[in-house]
Formats: C-alpha cells, sequence, structure tokens
C-alpha cells in the first residue's frame, strides 16, 4: 500500500515540477518583479518638490533644454527620482550586461542612465560604464537642461547599445547616459535611472521606447503590458534607502493571479494621440457625493512615475471633505483635513475639534473615480501622506493636489494619474487600438501589501501551492 501511495504521490507531484521549471521564453506574456525603494525620510516634507517635478514634467513650469546646439523642449526627470518613493525594475544594459534598477514611467518614454562620466554622480548607485560594452556606441550627441531658476542642471550623451529587460534583449537601443547633473541627489541609493513606458510621440530621443520597439517587431504575445503597484503603508511602509517587493509588469498579456472579474478598457479620448496613456476622467465620487466633470477639465495621463494624484478640480473635491483646508506657503496647491470621530465637523467647528483632542486622519476620506465605466475607489490609506502641524493642531496632507488654478493650458492634462489611484487597481496598458484597462485586484491584494505571484505565468501561484500541499502529505504518510 505505500509503495501504491508513493507511486501515485510521485505521478501527481510530476506535473507541479514540469509547470516550476517551464521556460518562460518569447512570445509568452513575462512576469518581472517590481520593487520599491524609498529615497526620501520624511514624505510630508517633501511633497511640495513632489508637486513642483510633476509640474516640470508635464510642462506647467518652465524647463530650458539644448541638444546637439540647437533648441529642443521635452522633460527629463531632474528632480523625480529623488522626491518620489519610486517602483522600479532591474535592466541590462551592455555586453557584457551591467545591471541597473531603474523607475518603470509611463508618463515617460525615455531611457535615461547615470554614467561613469558623471562628476556629481560620487556614491550611491551602479554607473553605466560604455567603454566596458562592447557593443556601445557614442552618437556624439549631448543634451543639456536646466529648470527655470537654473538650481538643477544635467546634460548627458546620447549612446547607442544593447538593452535587456524583462527576458527579452534588443541591439541598438537608445538610451541617455548622464555626464554632469548639479542636484546629485537625483541618483540615490540604488536608482540608476528611468525607463520609459509611454509612446515615442514625447521621446527626446524621437526612438520607440522599449516596450514599444518589442511590439514593432511583433515579439510581445499581445500588444499590451499589465501592472500591479504593491500598496505599502502604516507599518509596511518602506523605510529611507531600503527595498521592498513593489508588485508586477507583464509585457505581453496580463497576470490573471492578480485582478478579479473582467478588465475594463476605455479607448484613448477622441481627438489625442498615442502619445501619454491618455484618459478622460468622467466623475469623482467624494464622501458619497458625485462631481460631474467638464469635458474641456477631465483629460487624464495614466502615470506611474508619480506618487500623487494632480487636478485642475482639487479644490472642488476637498470643499467636499469636512474639516479640509487649502495650505499655503511652500504647501499652496495640497489640502490638509481632520475631523473628529464620528462628529463629522464643518470646518467652523475645527477649533472644537482640537478642544476636544481629536486624533488626527480619523475621518477617511472615500475618492473613487470614473473614466466612464465603473467608480475605481481609492483606498483611504493611499490618500494620507502623514501629518503637517498647522499651529493650531496636526492635520492630514492628501495625496489630491492643484494641478493649476489659472485657465487650462492649450493640450495639456488637467488631470495626472499616479500611483495614489494605480494601487488600488489592476492596470492594463493597450497599444492597439490605444486604450487603458482596469480590473478589480485579486482577494487579498485590495487591502494588503501581499505579493501577488512576482514571476510566474497566471495561475502558476494556485499550482505552487497545490504542489506544496502535495509533498507535505506524502512527507506526512512516509512518517507514519
Amino acid at each position: 500500500m505505500m509503495i501504491i501511495f508513493l507511486f501515485v504521490i510521485t505521478v501527481t507531484s510530476l506535473p507541479c515540477a514540469l509547470a516550476a521549471s517551464r521556460p518562460i521564453t518569447p512570445p509568452n506574456p513575462i512576469h518581472v518583479p517590481i520593487f520599491r525603494r524609498s529615497t526620501v525620510s520624511d514624505r510630508v516634507a517633501n511633497l511640495p518638490k513632489v508637486v513642483e517635478a510633476v509640474k516640470h514634467k508635464y510642462g506647467f513650469a518652465s524647463t530650458n533644454s539644448k541638444r546637439s546646439g540647437e533648441a529642443s523642449s521635452g522633460y527629463v526627470p531632474l528632480t523625480e527620482m529623488q522626491n518620489n518613493t519610486p517602483y522600479s525594475g532591474v535592466v541590462s544594459i551592455g555586453t557584457p550586461a551591467q545591471e541597473f534598477n531603474v523607475i518603470l514611467d509611463t508618463g515617460f518614454s525615455d531611457l535615461w542612465v547615470a554614467s561613469t562620466a558623471c562628476t556629481t554622480c560620487t556614491s550611491g548607485p551602479p554607473l553605466f560604464d560604455p567603454s566596458k560594452s562592447s557593443t556601445s556606441k557614442n552618437l556624439n550627441s549631448t543634451l543639456h537642461i536646466s529648470n527655470a531658476s537654473g538650481s538643477v542642471t544635467v546634460s548627458a550623451q546620447v549612446f547607442e547599445d544593447t538593452v535587456t529587460f524583462g527576458g527579452f534583449t534588443l541591439p541598438n537601443q537608445r538610451l541617455f547616459a548622464t555626464q554632469a547633473i548639479t542636484a546629485d541627489a537625483w541618483f540615490r541609493d540604488d536608482l540608476s535611472g528611468l525607463m520609459g513606458l509611454a509612446f515615442q510621440p514625447i521621446s527626446i530621443l524621437q526612438t520607440p521606447p522599449f516596450w514599444q520597439a518589442l511590439d514593432n517587431q511583433h515579439l510581445l504575445a499581445n500588444p499590451v503590458f499589465g501592472i500591479y503597484l504593491e500598496r505599502h503603508t502604516g507599518v509596511n511602509q518602506v523605510d529611507k534607502g531600503t527595498t521592498a517587493p513593489g508588485g508586477t509588469l507583464t509585457l505581453g498579456g496580463t497576470n490573471a493571479s492578480l485582478y478579479t472579474g473582467n478588465i475594463e478598457f476605455i479607448d484613448m479620448p477622441k481627438g489625442t494621440l498615442p502619445s501619454y496613456w491618455f484618459q478622460q476622467v468622467q466623475t469623482v465620487t467624494v464622501q458619497g457625493k458625485s462631481i460631474s466633470v467638464a469635458s474641456n477639465n477631465g483629460l487624464a495621463v495614466i502615470d506611474t512615475g508619480i506618487t500623487l494624484i494632480g487636478s485642475t478640480i482639487a479644490q472642488e473635491i476637498w470643499a467636499s471633505v469636512p474639516g479640509s483646508v487649502a495650505l499655503t506657503g511652500l504647501y499652496k496647491g495640497l489640502y490638509a483635513y481632520r475631523t473628529c470621530p464620528s462628529l463629522h465637523l464643518s470646518h467652523s467647528a475645527i477649533p472644537s475639534c482640537i478642544a476636544l483632542r481629536c486624533t488626527a486622519c480619523a475621518t477617511d476620506v472615500t475618492i473613487a473615480i470614473s473614466f466612464g465605466g465603473t467608480n475605481w475607489a481609492i483606498n483611504p490609506a493611499d490618500l494620507n501622506f502623514g501629518t503637517i502641524d498647522l499651529g493650531s493642531g496636526q492635520m492630514c496632507v492628501g495625496g489630491i493636489f492643484e494641478l493649476y488654478s489659472t485657465p487650462t493650458p492649450a493640450n495639456l492634462p488637467t488631470w495626472i494619474i499616479g500611483d495614489v489611484f494605480l494601487k488600488n487597481v489592476y492596470s492594463v496598458f493597450q497599444a492597439d487600438p490605444p486604450a487603458v484597462g482596469f480590473a478589480r485586484l485579486a482577494s487579498g491584494l485590495e487591502n494588503s501589501g501581499a505579493s501577488g505571484g512576482v514571476g510566474r505565468f497566471p495561475g502558476s501561484a494556485a499550482s505552487t501551492k497545490f504542489c506544496l500541499v502535495v509533498l507535505v502529505l506524502a512527507w506526512f504518510f512516509i512518517l507514519i
């Protein structure tokens, strides 16, 4: 009987072993681990810089740039890496391969890395050394860029080299190798650069980003990639300079173990071209109250490289939250909130609330965003960026800020949808036809920081659990 049982166990376990060793090669969907690193120790104190970085990124603040002696425009992430708690992945460049951790950014289209030629990148991340790559080619082109005040400047050389990401390898990929930067905090800890995941039209180099180059060469199983960003809040907050699991990026498909139900795809708004990943915000629900968004106030970019949410109707949103106040000075454009438990006091009743020694952030802010279909709710924990002392007591700073209050500039988005929202959904970015899809997170992922099958095929997590159960039972009966 024991021999028969062991035979059954062996045969039953065989598919598990085969599944575990199944090779992951193109054109099957590839699941790439995402990591989360904190480069700041005080999120609230750093928020003004985050807001400034977003505005520079999308042209709401002046940026001066020149390339190869000719005037050029385009965003360079001068402050993004030092002012966010970014999600990153591992990219290899050159022959032999040199590995780097880079931010994965759907609001950008170029590949940037710090190089050994960077005289101000003296500590922290690994640096790209073109001289050690037999496939590296210097294109003798240099980009110089600075912010409006001139407080931050950067120059970078343009190279071509072999790039590997997620198991895919492409030769002759163009990239920026940073030579000098006045704010060397841009390269901190082990983050060496940034990989863009938007479309070619916004590329400074006017070259397809890596994912689009794969699609152009029909190397992806499907013209899509899916992203799950793992939540870290409260005790799970990432300490400065440390690394934690951050989710999964799937090239050429989706990871069915990370979401439930159907993916709701919505085409890019009419009149937009595939440059950024555009959507149109239709309604916002705040504390149960629905706010309609005018068509000229709803153009949104879905951006994994930004922590916050920026909106031109932030004032209207926070006006629906009892006890919220607009911040001033360095924090202008940001909002804070504080109400008493169960009392739901209005703004005028805040002094009474303080007298009762109410706990900061006693009220959960409930906000949901719809792009024309489902109302996608944001976890209140994601909207709370920590406390600020206003003199009369502490209040919580919210994760939605005023993008700009002047009349809408032409051709600029009115919403930037960052990680505050994206941690609450499974996101799918589709190239043909251009669309963005969202799905509800799988059970157990909505309110936790649990990892969701990083690096496995859809369904493989369940298969692994089954294998473990079978093997445990086998040893149990052997011992008996």
